[in-house]
């Protein structure tokens, strides 16, 4: 499904031609349905089966990923729940968007009396073209993580832009372990105020976990923490920034100059 961006910007078609170089509307769809999520709130319960993966939250069992294999669509949701009830989750969330294997599981869930939590904007740009900088307000800029004590920052600004309790200290030194580069703080006149990530994968930068702290939201953190990751991943090798954007970040995204090619589904399941 491909859908135009709205307010003033340019046309779908232009916009898809401009925003994502030579890469089609279904390569970036592919390169959306490829996305695995790799994180999870630090105080979350993880849980990875190798044909599935998930985070359990206050009864609330997030579905990360999923290796169907030969199961249809019926079996593998049956299965799925079947090992999250028994987890003692009363409700699921399930992402799921165009090309997400196997066929069927949109329809299979709602069959179920699933509803749609929330949609999710999967938006597109190519880091071959310049980003507009005059968008970045003043007092706002972002930095890569480097040290243990920027990890440590990033981590306590994370869990409080997200709202989730502060990490421990055995949080921090886990995700220094299992850091790499991509990574990075916002701030507002040098005080953490956001933050935000991206993985890079051949040549697309996926961007994730991005948010601002309340008190500081409206300022430009999101802008800043969105250019300076563009930055970094285009400097890496990265032709794509892809971003899977909830209904606050697309509106944003979208008057950077992002296009949005389509849209992923949050399902709820009541047990």
């Amino acid at each position: 499904m491909s859908i135009a961006p709205s307010g003033s910007l340019r046309s779908s078609a232009t916009l898809h031609r401009v925003n994502t170089g030579n890469m089609s509307p279904d390569q970036v769809l592919r390169a959306s349905a490829e996305w695995i999520s790799v994180w999870f709130p630090s105080h979350s319960v993880h849980t990875d089966l190798g044909w599935l993966e998930y985070y359990l939250l206050d009864a609330t069992a997030t579905v990360m990923r999923v290796r169907p294999g030969d199961m249809t669509a019926a079996e593998l949701v049956n299965k799925v729940l079947a090992e999250l009830w028994h987890q003692s989750a009363t409700q699921v969330h399930w992402q799921t968007g165009p090309q997400y294997p196997p066929p069927g599981v949109d329809q299979v869930l709602a069959g179920l009396g699933a509803s749609v939590h929330e949609t999710i904007d999967i938006c597109g740009y190519s880091l071959d073209h310049a980003f507009p900088v005059d968008s970045l307000s003043q007092g706002a800029s972002a930095r890569p993580v480097l040290t243990r004590d920027d990890v440590a920052q990033y981590e306590r600004t994370s869990a409080q832009a997200w709202g989730y309790p502060p990490p421990s200290e055995e949080d921090i030194d886990r995700t220094l372990a299992g850091s790499t580069a991509g990574y990075f703080i916002g701030y507002w006149n040098g005080t953490p105020a956001g933050a935000g990530g991206y993985t890079l994968v051949g040549r697309v930068a996926r961007f994730w976990g991005t948010a601002v702290v309340p008190e500081f939201r409206g300022r430009g953190i999101y802008r800043a923490l969105v250019h300076a990751r563009m930055t970094d991943a285009r400097n890496r090798g990265a032709r794509l920034a892809l971003v899977h954007a909830r209904p606050t970040s697309s509106p944003i995204l979208q008057r950077l100059g992002f296009a949005v090619y389509g849209q992923r589904k949050v399902w709820s399941i009541p047990r």
